[in-house]
């Protein structure tokens, strides 16, 4: 939790020797670093259907952050700020900023699951234990890479790919439940990632022992743009 008195005091102990011209050096890269953020990171005006950045209109990019930004709501594990604010620091090639962060979020984040995945007896079957950015980044892959989905899913396309929008979708969806009618559970395969999709906490709580086909007719009659892009695929399928 922020705490303005100690980061006084640990500003006092960390300048308390420095002289004046060091002072001013560090303030001035403050500044520098509250320009870039205004400039170069994400923000929302009112609602996440209105991200925006401003001093870009790169769709890649806006939608990366967009991803990025939702996908890690406790502001204390927002790394990703920390390496855009690095990267815009010494670089203010837009162009580049992309695929920088996307080679960063296939390092980290998503050869990490795969990792983790492969040691256990099937591989991509972790449940709740699948990160949200694994989740949400499928979703950025997808949106961007329409034509790929659907030579292998033609069902999907009927669905508007562009006008897909994250928002905060923090609840892992199991879309065949995870416990039959009868309350036993369903094979273990449930927890792999391709019935793992992400949902409001809300709307899971009110469908999470619901069959796929009756979560299909809510979802399409609920209106799919709202949802996740990977289960709005699943819905077709």
């Amino acid at each position: 939790e922020f705490n303005l008195k100690d980061m006084i005091k640990e500003y006092e102990n960390t300048f308390k020797n420095s002289t004046s011209e060091e002072v001013i050096s560090f303030l001035n890269f403050m500044i520098e670093m509250k320009k870039i953020y205004n400039d170069y990171v994400i923000r929302n005006k009112g609602n996440t259907d209105n991200w925006i950045i401003k001093k870009s209109n790169d769709k890649k990019m806006k939608n990366l952050q967009a991803c990025l930004r939702v996908s890690f709501v406790n502001r204390r594990v927002m790394h990703w700020l920390y390496i855009t604010l690095g990267y815009f620091y010494k670089s203010k090639d837009i162009n580049k900023y992309v695929e920088y962060m996307e080679k960063h979020i296939i390092k980290k984040y998503i050869e990490n699951y795969k990792e983790t995945a492969d040691k256990l007896d099937v591989p991509y079957r972790t449940g709740f234990d699948t990160p949200i950015i694994v989740l949400n980044y499928i979703d950025y892959w997808m949106k961007f890479n329409k034509q790929k989905v659907l030579n292998i899913i033609q069902e999907a396309k009927g669905l508007k790919f562009d006008d897909f929008n994250f928002k905060f979708r923090n609840s892992i969806e199991h879309f065949m439940p995870r416990h039959k009618e009868d309350g036993n559970l369903n094979p273990a395969w449930v927890h792999d990632i391709g019935n793992l999709a992400l949902l409001s906490y809300a709307t899971n709580t009110r469908m999470q022992n619901a069959y796929p086909e009756v979560k299909a007719k809510h979802f399409e009659e609920a209106g799919l743009s709202e949802y996740s892009l990977k289960l709005q695929i699943m819905t077709f399928i």
